[in-house]
């Protein structure tokens, strides 16, 4: 997998976690990275971070079925996504419920991971969930006021199929012959021969 296939693959995932989230949610999805100014009204702000962290050891090799040198290597690899809800009224209403709500919506976003609709469009493109983490209130100070905020994390593991043809060693060619110190023990003579692979 060269470097523009993985990041289609990243690419292919961060459409369909937004595809979820959006069908999760009944507020806007933004990207956190996104220059575009944020909706005044409640929204989720969701992030992927694309460092891939190794799952376990080494990757695993599968040589390939028909003839040749090629094999395959099935790399699992982490990463973190962050979904951050945002954007309540500040000071309007009553604040607890505006805290209730924030985290409530993550809570809706965190049992969808149960339902198999979301699972199956995970496993399509080789993604699972490994863990998810607790919803944090992470209410903001704004002026003299509160503005309710949540985050969750959610860690997803990933699969990722490389080929590689190393090639194949057809022939080898081993001589030998004896040298000055030979003691009359013939098993020490290495004839010249051929092994075709």
């Amino acid at each position: 997998m060269s470097v523009g296939a993985i990041k289609e693959k990243l690419h292919e995932v961060r459409a369909t976690l937004y595809e979820w989230l959006r069908d999760v949610a009944d507020y806007p999805v933004v990207f956190a990275e996104s220059s575009d100014p944020r909706p005044s009204e409640p929204h989720l702000v969701f992030k992927l971070f694309p460092s891939l962290v190794r799952i376990g050891g080494r990757d695993e090799h599968r040589p390939a079925t028909e003839a040749g040198g090629s094999y395959t290597i099935i790399s699992h690899r982490m990463m973190t996504v962050t979904i951050t809800a945002a954007g309540w009224p500040v000071g309007q209403g009553d604040e607890l419920d505006d805290k209730v709500e924030a985290t409530h919506i993550l809570t809706e976003v965190q049992l969808s991971l149960e339902r198999p609709t979301v699972l199956e469009s995970l496993q399509a493109i080789d993604l699972s969930v490994l863990s998810e983490g607790d919803i944090i209130d992470v209410s903001a100070v704004q002026e003299t006021e509160t503005e309710p905020r949540a985050v969750l994390d959610i860690i997803l593991g990933i699969r990722f199929d490389v080929t590689d043809d190393p090639g194949i060693i057809e022939k080898v060619k081993i001589s030998g012959a004896l040298d000055s110190t030979f003691d009359g023990n013939f098993d020490r003579v290495i004839p010249e021969f051929e092994v075709s692979i």
